[in-house]
């Protein structure tokens, strides 16, 4: 199997002291107003030089929308989980359900109505269930559970599908032109074989293959996720020499060839 693909996208989305203040805001109360994450967004795409501008700027608006303690820490160091609330893995089924009229995930959705109604294009970057579970669970009793109790993971693994579809279903009201999928802890680096592989029949490929069908916005797949789905046997890539169908699941090799696209297929 070749090696994980390296991703500098994080590095790439960080906001700092200097960009906040350009824009006139302050952080890390930005990350709760709609209104200047907007701002953010767009400052972060003129400095990046970006088609896009992208939102929001760290990985744990699902967490704390399913009852994560979150702080959003400083200019230094982003949001991030605070210590679990769940002591078990089944304890996960019975967070409630996520309101996106209300909290840190409606500012989100706000925001990226502020932007479609400027005329910027707007991709929001969703989590996936990994991560989100790092933010509600400790890592070591999920690993334990999930080593115990496959079949309660994939239980877990669904309800955060569903949860995952009603949130891609509101951004694309919402205006948002793209989704971006990725699961930074979720990786096969980290998982090891059978976990991922576990996850993609359980989560990803389910997720996917219902955005797919589901939304008229293309959905980007993290490369490290595409990687190790095309390595399992659970995708492949073809070639698109047309512009893509806004409907495709999709993700631009940095192997292709100068102006060549590849698209990840679900096998």
């Amino acid at each position: 199997m070749r090696e994980e693909p390296a991703c500098g996208h994080l590095d790439a989305a960080r906001i700092d002291e200097d960009l906040a203040a350009a824009c006139g805001c302050a952080l890390p109360d930005a990350h709760r107003d709609a209104a200047a994450l907007a701002r953010l967004a767009v400052g972060l795409r003129r400095q990046n030089q970006a088609r896009f501008c992208s939102l929001p700027f760290c990985c744990t608006v699902e967490a704390e929308a399913l009852g994560g303690a979150i702080t959003l820490g400083d200019a230094t160091a982003g949001p991030r989980a605070l210590h679990p609330v769940c002591a078990s893995l089944r304890e996960i089924l019975s967070l409630p359900r996520i309101n996106f009229a209300e909290g840190r995930i409606a500012e989100v959705l706000h925001a990226c109505a502020l932007l479609d109604a400027q005329g910027e294009k707007v991709a929001l970057e969703i989590c996936g269930p990994i991560t989100i579970l790092a933010g509600l669970i400790d890592l070591t009793v999920l690993f334990r559970d999930w080593r115990r109790d496959e079949c309660l993971m994939r239980e877990v693994l669904g309800r955060l599908t569903d949860e995952l579809c009603a949130y891609a279903l509101a951004a694309a009201q919402a205006g948002v032109a793209a989704l971006s999928y990725a699961d930074p802890v979720g990786v096969m680096s980290i998982l090891g074989a059978p976990r991922f592989e576990c996850l993609a029949d359980a989560h990803i490929l389910p997720l996917l293959r219902q955005l797919e069908g589901g939304l008229d916005i293309p959905v980007h797949v993290c490369p490290k996720t595409a990687h190790a789905l095309v390595a399992t046997g659970r995708g492949f890539w073809r070639e698109s020499a047309a512009p893509r169908r806004t409907g495709d699941i999709c993700f631009k090799s940095r192997r292709a060839a100068a102006g060549a696209t590849k698209e990840l297929a679900l096998a």
